[in-house]
């Protein structure tokens, strides 16, 4: 209850900021705010649009610099919705904002999921980069559902339908949540 009141509040105070002051790097500051909250209520498809709105913010005062990491949270929050082409298309999009580290990164998990590549996919979610973005995000980055590694294969595990994948992301993010221990590479697996 408390994160949906604190969504709300923030929301309504990005709203003030925008319509009455006109400052858009502090409504920035409250909208990154409102994504991370949303992306810890597993509400993606807001979180999506949140993000967007705070690149807006961000391209208004000529903010660019945030505008990479924040390419690298839309591609996550897209492909915990299950949906790995709306986040190559976020990319394509967003990427020119992004420096070299998050392009490299962002360019193997597009790959990997291209190919149904889990092992490369896998490594790209726990690049260093990811692990240390904003914990939420970091979180994120560990739940969401990869294609099958070489391991897995092997093991002749078969795979769920991707419209389970929120579900599986949903339950992820729970556990990640119900544990203090943020180095934990293995939350969800």
């Amino acid at each position: 209850q408390l994160p949906v009141s604190g969504k709300q509040n923030y929301s309504s105070y990005i709203a003030i900021i925008c319509m009455t002051e006109d400052r858009p790097r502090q409504a920035s500051e409250f909208q990154s705010k409102v994504c991370r909250l949303l992306v810890k209520l597993q509400q993606f498809d807001a979180a999506s649009d949140a993000i967007k709105k705070e690149m807006g913010f961000h391209q208004a005062t000529e903010n660019t610099g945030q505008l990479g990491r924040l390419t690298v949270a839309l591609v996550l929050v897209q492909l915990a919705r299950g949906d790995h082409i709306a986040a190559e298309k976020a990319y394509r999009e967003w990427g020119s904002y992004c420096e070299v580290e998050e392009m490299n990164t962002l360019e193997q998990i597009i790959q990997a999921y291209d190919e149904d590549d889990g092992d490369l996919a896998v490594k790209a979610l726990y690049s260093p980069f990811i692990t240390h973005m904003d914990v939420e995000y970091a979180k994120l980055a560990r739940c969401i559902r990869t294609p099958q590694t070489s391991k897995q294969k092997k093991a002749g595990g078969a795979t769920t339908s991707s419209s389970s994948n929120v579900d599986n992301v949903t339950q992820g993010m729970a556990d990640a949540s119900l544990t203090n221990d943020d180095d934990e590479l293995d939350l969800c697996r």
